[in-house]
């Protein structure tokens, strides 16, 4: 799943599809200080361009959350990435959490930065997790104006694959069939 904030619409939107993929953001816990600021191509998907980024503006939202979640059916491992820029005054100690058998678990922080880096996390499934949709959030934290504030954009949650072990069966059949083939 990937979101690009391009087309949001702060006025309105509480919930975002993903703009690629399958998955759903959920701005609920901070939809009054959501604003649309202007976005990067850093971590765009394909063609998308900068368009605008979703930011979270003033300090009264440390400790609240961004959530989303995507389909994770037969994942071993994700990644997920994003940029993210900060004020001086902004998000600057925020952190990653995933759903796992029934509490939040944090995956890793981050602060962004004033360039747009690029923040990447490599995240290991538990056998539970990977048979549907996993659930993350973004906590955040170290405001301390009512100006500062977080950009989050080109938000991918990327997988690698678990193949079925019938699959792996099926390629390691072919492989013996192709040897024979190759011997008469």
């Amino acid at each position: 799943a990937a979101w690009n904030f391009n087309g949001f619409n702060p006025q309105v939107d509480v919930t975002l599809n993903a703009d690629h993929g399958s998955g759903v953001l959920d701005l609920t816990q901070v939809a009054a200080g959501a604003e649309a600021f202007t976005g990067t191509d850093v971590n765009a998907v394909g063609t998308d361009g900068p368009g605008f980024a979703l930011s979270v503006v003033g300090q009264n939202y440390n400790g609240r959350s961004i959530e989303f979640a995507a389909d994770t059916m037969g994942v071993e491992r994700l990644t997920i990435s994003f940029a993210a820029r900060t004020t001086a005054s902004g998000f600057v100690d925020s952190r990653l959490d995933a759903f796992v058998a029934g509490d939040w678990i944090e995956i890793g922080r981050f602060s962004g930065g004033s360039e747009w880096p690029l923040v990447r996390f490599e995240v290991d499934m538990p056998a539970s997790v990977g048979f549907g949709s996993s659930a993350f959030r973004f906590v955040l934290d170290g405001a301390t104006s009512s100006s500062g504030n977080i950009r989050i954009d080109n938000l991918r949650v990327e997988s690698r694959v678990v193949p079925a072990p019938g699959a792996l069966a099926l390629l390691g059949g072919a492989g013996l069939v192709a040897r024979r083939r190759r011997r008469r």
